[in-house]
């Protein structure tokens, strides 16, 4: 067991490993932003004008669908990274579910954040 914790505070300290996880939230939080300005100009359509844009609530679906995007493609890029350390299956479907967990609320927080 002591070794298991030895190994994962080299892994995080000496091999980058808390430089990338910090990466990888910050661009997760990136993500749900634009995930949750495309969703507040749906939900709201009708009281924005977008520079003379005739279709808000068209953009807000497009902005969604980029934010959502970013959101996989680093779900993706940290799946691979977690691949590449081989542990446990388990340990990996517990992440990502967390993870998953983690973006819906953190979606649910910025556009309550946003309209509060």
């Amino acid at each position: 067991m002591r070794e298991l914790f030895r190994a994962t505070g080299v892994r995080l300290l000496d091999q980058d490993g808390l430089k990338d996880l910090f990466d990888h939230v910050r661009n997760l939080l990136m993500a749900t932003v634009i995930i949750a300005a495309g969703s507040h100009v749906i939900k709201q359509a009708v009281s924005i004008e977008l520079l003379g844009v005739l279709y808000d609530e068209f953009a807000g679906y497009v902005v969604l669908a980029i934010g959502a995007l970013l959101a996989v493609l680093n779900a993706l890029n940290g799946l691979h990274r977690l691949n590449k350390q081989q542990w446990h299956m388990g340990i990996r479907i517990a992440v990502i579910v967390l993870y998953v967990v983690a973006t819906v609320r953190l979606i649910q927080f910025v556009v309550a954040f946003r309209t509060g």
